[in-house]
């Protein structure tokens, strides 16, 4: 697994085509959305939280590059981007009130769109009142939750894959992907998100109980974490990996 601290735009345009099996990320949707824009707005008071990550959208490089590295792309938030990607044929939709009813000042449901070729929609419930259920504590004003997280890569993605987050938060991602075997690649340019990311994965890949069964049966141990700044990059290699559909 390996962090960067700094722009994702530099580090992605240094990746090979294809070489990421999956992205998976929630960008920042530019809605200010720490100032309680749009109803889901972050108190700013909290210590982790940074007033201003949403106060700018990526640009359309940003989204071109993911299309260009990534086999497969995941885009939480993705209906605040449709003039910057394709358009979707299979979208995601996290439920998160199921068939309970209560006033969600975060929206009943979130969008993730999709590069998936098939047009469907899949739904996942995960009940949210807040925001981020079953997790004891939250780090980032739309951080996600890992039960979510896990459900998505291991629908979509093969085990021993390589899964990258280029607006990378608190590391949620990198959790999820250390809990279900996935190689992580993570990016965040905001030093008090990345420190709390670089804690999470390292605690996360610590845990025993995190190892998969194949993992377990040849004697392995949690791989080392890898941290970067981006103002003195090494070359980003991916091993490839056959296609998955």
């Amino acid at each position: 697994m390996s962090l960067y601290h700094g722009d994702c735009l530099p580090i992605m345009r240094s990746m090979q085509s294809d070489s990421i099996d999956c992205i998976v990320t929630d960008p920042p949707y530019g809605i200010n959305a720490d100032g309680g824009v749009g109803g889901f707005g972050a108190s700013a008071t909290d210590k982790h939280y940074q007033v201003g990550w949403d106060s700018k959208a990526p640009s359309q490089e940003y989204f071109t590059e993911m299309l260009r590295i990534a086999k497969k792309v995941f885009i939480f938030g993705g209906n605040f981007f449709t003039d910057k990607l394709p358009v979707g044929k299979h979208w995601i939709v996290w439920d998160k009130t199921g068939e309970i009813k209560f006033k969600n000042p975060f929206g009943d449901a979130e969008l993730v769109w999709t590069s998936i070729d098939r047009n469907s929609i899949k739904k996942y419930v995960l009940i949210q009142q807040g925001f981020v259920s079953k997790e004891r504590e939250r780090f980032h004003p739309t951080q996600k939750p890992t039960q979510l997280l896990r459900s998505i890569l291991m629908d979509y993605t093969a085990e021993g894959e390589t899964i990258l987050d280029p607006f990378m938060g608190s590391g949620s991602t990198g959790v999820a992907c250390a809990e279900v075997g996935r190689e992580f690649i993570g990016i965040e340019r905001e030093h008090n998100y990345f420190v709390i990311a670089q804690q999470r994965v390292e605690k996360a890949k610590l845990q025993p109980r995190l190892l998969t069964p194949r993992a377990l049966d040849a004697g392995e141990s949690p791989a080392k974490l890898s941290l970067f700044s981006a103002e003195v990059l090494p070359p980003v290699k991916v091993t490839r990996k056959s296609p998955r559909q």
